[in-house]
């Protein structure tokens, strides 16, 4: 007999809604076929909340990333990337492109806030339960944080001005 499984019914509902918002993101499933290793039928499966027989079949991760990066290209982002993130309880945040010198800028800032966010979660999570499991992992986050603000320190040393933004959000 399989142990209880760790997502509620309401989590995989939201997880098969998402899927579809994302494969209609792509322009449906004949478009999102064409782009996939799956067809049409198998990813109507992948969304189908109303039978009781695909329940339990959900998309895998090789055709998410498939449409994760067919997204990239016009600059969206699907739905289940959203669901997933949130289901683990975080929030997917993109990173700007480093094609320019001042894009590279901002993705390394980016990158150092990231770092020092997760450096936080797990700090955090230490205070609430010690756990000899986990501090190796804190310290991992902390020493990932500090490496990604050493790059931004040397580039401000270096005189390589970070970008300033106004409150438009444009440079």
């Amino acid at each position: 007999m399989n142990a209880p499984r760790p997502a509620d019914p309401n989590a995989l509902r939201r997880i098969k809604i998402a899927t579809q918002r994302s494969i209609e993101l792509c322009g449906g499933q004949e478009s999102t076929a064409t782009i996939t290793r799956v067809g049409r039928n198998t990813l109507s499966d992948y969304s189908n909340t109303g039978s009781e027989r695909h329940q339990a079949t959900y998309m895998p991760v090789d055709v998410l990333a498939d449409i994760i990066l067919d997204r990239k290209q016009s600059g969206e982002v699907p739905a289940l990337l959203h669901e997933l993130c949130r289901l683990a309880g975080g929030r997917f945040v993109k990173l700007p492109e480093p094609d320019t010198s001042a894009n590279a800028r901002q993705y390394e800032l980016a990158a150092a806030g990231v770092a020092l966010l997760e450096a936080g979660t797990a700090i955090a999570r230490q205070v609430a339960g010690p756990s000899e499991v986990e501090f190796p992992a804190v310290m991992s986050a902390i020493e990932d944080a500090l490496g990604k603000l050493l790059e931004v320190q040397s580039q401000l040393k270096a005189g390589s001005p970070l970008p300033v933004t106004d409150k438009e959000g444009g440079e």
